[in-house]
C-alpha cells in the first residue's frame, strides 16, 4: 500500500511540474532594441524629500524601473555606498561554486539517479555562456531585492544566460508582486517566471519586492548626506577662505577706491596685486577647529549605510574610539553570517528556478534535484593547530607525520636537508617512537 501511494505521489508531482514548466521560448525573449535600450536622463539630480517620496512610491505603482534607476544613480554618486555594496556582493560572487548530488545531502536508498542528475547539471552549467556574469547580475539583488536573468533555451537545453536590464521590468497591476519583462512586441510584458526567466528576490515575501530592499532604507539617508555635503561646500566656499580687507588713506579718490576694490576681488583667483604706498592689505585665516556639524552628519550617514550592508560600521570605519580592533573582529563574524545568508538565498533561487526546469526537461519525471553550493574558504589557525597536534602527541595519540606536515604547511625534509634541531615541547616527543623505529 505504501509503495502504491509513493507511485501516486510521484505521478502527481510529475504532473504538477509538467503544468508548471511549459515549453520554453527558444532563442530567448529579451533582445537589444533602440526603443528600450538607450541612455536615460538622471532622475536623482536636484533631489529633495518630496521628489524622493514620489520616486519610491512609483515603484509600488508598477514603475520599478524608476526606483531601480534611482538606486543605481545613488551608488554612482556616493563612493561610500558603492564601496559597501561591492564589499557585500564580492563576498558572495568571489566564492567558487559547485553542484552537489542530492544523495550527498539527503539520505536515500538509490543514489544512482541523483548522481546522474548532478552530473547532467554540472555538464550543462559548464556549457552555458554567460553563467558567471548572470550570477553577478543576480547578486545585485542583495541591494535592490530584485534582479531578473533570462536563460536562453535551445529546445531542451540552456545555451546561454543574460541579465535583464532594469528598465525592462515592470510590476503586474493585477497581481501584486508579479514581475513582467517588457519587449517591443509585448508592451504588457512577459511574466518573469521559470523556465523563461529567473527572478532573484532574496528577501521576498508578500507584496512588492523593492519595499524590502536595502536601497529603499538607504535612500533617505543618502538624500540627507547629499544635502549636507552641498551645504558643507557652500559653507566652505564662504567661510573657508581667508578674509581680505585693505585700508586706504582718507585722501584716496573714488577712482582709486574702485580700482582697489577690483584688485581685492581678483585676489580670490590671482596671487598678485598692485597697491599704492598708502594702502595696507591684511589677510585673516579662519581659526575654527574641531568637527563641523556637516562633517558629523556625513559621518553618521556613512555609519548608517555600513550598518545596512555589513551589519555594523566598525568593519569599514574605525575612526576614533578605543577597542575598535576587538569590536571589528566581532562584527567580522556578523559579516560571515550575512555572507552565509546570501549564499543560502542564492542557492535556493538557482535550485528552484534553474536546476529544477533543467532536470525536468531532461528526465521528464520526478528526480532528486541537485544542490547549488558556494565553496566557503576554510580558515585554519596554524598556531592553534600546532598546539593541538602537540597536545595529542603528548597524550600518546597517533598523529600521522605526513598529515601534520601537510596541515601545518611545512614540507618534509629531504635527504641532505639541514633541519632545525630545537624540539617543540611535546610535539617532537610524539614522533620519537616513529623516528626511532625508522632508524
Amino acid at each position: 500500500m505504501a509503495g502504491l501511494m509513493t507511485k501516486i505521489g510521484g505521478s502527481y508531482r510529475a504532473l504538477i511540474n509538467a503544468l508548471r514548466y511549459k515549453r520554453p521560448v527558444t532563442g530567448g525573449i529579451v533582445r537589444p532594441d533602440p526603443s528600450f535600450d538607450f541612455a536615460r536622463s538622471a532622475i536623482s539630480d536636484n533631489l529633495d524629500f518630496k521628489r524622493l517620496r514620489s520616486l519610491l512610491r512609483s515603484s509600488v505603482d508598477s514603475d520599478v524601473a524608476c526606483a531601480l534607476q534611482l538606486f543605481e544613480e545613488m551608488k554612482q554618486k556616493d563612493a561610500n555606498l558603492r564601496c559597501l555594496s561591492e564589499i557585500r556582493i564580492a563576498a558572495l560572487v568571489g566564492l567558487e561554486y559547485q553542484v552537489v548530488s542530492a544523495a550527498d545531502v539527503e539520505d536515500m536508498e538509490d543514489r544512482k539517479l541523483a548522481d546522474e542528475a548532478a552530473d547532467f547539471v554540472r555538464e550543462q552549467i559548464s556549457k552555458i555562456e554567460g553563467f558567471d556574469e548572470s550570477l553577478e547580475h543576480m547578486a545585485v539583488a542583495i541591494d535592490t531585492n530584485l534582479q531578473v536573468v533570462e536563460p536562453v533555451w535551445d529546445y531542451n537545453d540552456i545555451v546561454a544566460m543574460q541579465g535583464v536590464p532594469y528598465w525592462r521590468l515592470k510590476m503586474d497591476l493585477q497581481r501584486p508582486g508579479v514581475v513582467r519583462v517588457e519587449t517591443p512586441d509585448n508592451r504588457v510584458g512577459y511574466e518573469a517566471a521559470p523556465p523563461n526567466f529567473i527572478v532573484h528576490s532574496p528577501y521576498d515575501a508578500c507584496g512588492y519586492p523593492l519595499t524590502k530592499s536595502r536601497m529603499w532604507s538607504a535612500a533617505l539617508v543618502y538624500l540627507i548626506k547629499m544635502l549636507a555635503i552641498a551645504d558643507w561646500a557652500v559653507f566652505a566656499e564662504i567661510f573657508g577662505m581667508p578674509v581680505r580687507w585693505a585700508h586706504y588713506p582718507p585722501t584716496a579718490s573714488t577712482q582709486e577706491r574702485d580700482e582697489l576694490l577690483e584688485m581685492m576681488e581678483n585676489l580670490g583667483s590671482k596671487a598678485y596685486g598692485i597697491f599704492s604706498q598708502g594702502v595696507t592689505l591684511e589677510m585673516k585665516e579662519s581659526s575654527q577647529r574641531g568637527t563641523h556639524p556637516f562633517e558629523a552628519l556625513v559621518n553618521w550617514c556613512d555609519r548608517t549605510h555600513a550598518k545596512l550592508w555589513l551589519g555594523g560600521n566598525l568593519t569599514s570605519d574605525t575612526t576614533g574610539g578605543t577597542g575598535t580592533h576587538a569590536a571589528a573582529s566581532v562584527q567580522d563574524d556578523v559579516r560571515e553570517d550575512l555572507r552565509d545568508d546570501d549564499i543560502k538565498r542564492e542557492a535556493r533561487t538557482i535550485r528552484s528556478q534553474l536546476i529544477a526546469p533543467m532536470v525536468w526537461y531532461k528526465f521528464k519525471r520526478e528526480v532528486p534535484l541537485p544542490f547549488f553550493e558556494r565553496v566557503k574558504p576554510e580558515v585554519v589557525d596554524r598556531n592553534q593547530l600546532a598546539q593541538l597536534i602537540a597536545t595529542a602527541s603528548s597524550l600518546g595519540m597517533g598523529v600521522p607525520r605526513k598529515w601534520a606536515h601537510d596541515e601545518l604547511g611545512i614540507p618534509e625534509p629531504q635527504d641532505g636537508d639541514s633541519v632545525l634541531d630545537v624540539p617543540l615541547d611535546g610535539f617532537d616527543a610524539g614522533f620519537a617512537g616513529e623516528t626511532d623505529s625508522a632508524a
